[in-house]
């Protein structure tokens, strides 16, 4: 599925560890999400999370290749994301 990597703590005697997940397929990155979003105490982070799980496969292309009336779209859920 991915790989959890432990982050480097320059200060153990005030911070706790930290760990990074790193997944590099799609499919896999919504399962997480999909699974955490319920979980997330913060409100804005959870209305973040179902919005990216409803509209980014919408405006996001598969090749990664943009017509402008798609980087429109993709423009606007960033800027609606951001409003959360």
């Amino acid at each position: 599925m991915g790989s959890i990597l432990k982050k480097k703590n320059y200060n153990p005697e005030r911070h706790k560890e930290s760990y990074t997940l790193y997944i590099k397929n799609k499919s896999e990155v919504f399962k997480v999400l999909k699974q955490s979003a319920k979980c997330l105490r913060v409100e804005q982070k959870r209305k973040r999370a179902k919005w990216t799980l409803k509209h980014y496969d919408s405006v996001t292309p598969r090749n990664g290749k943009y017509s402008e009336k798609m980087l429109r779209k993709k423009l606007i859920f960033e800027e609606k994301f951001f409003e959360f």
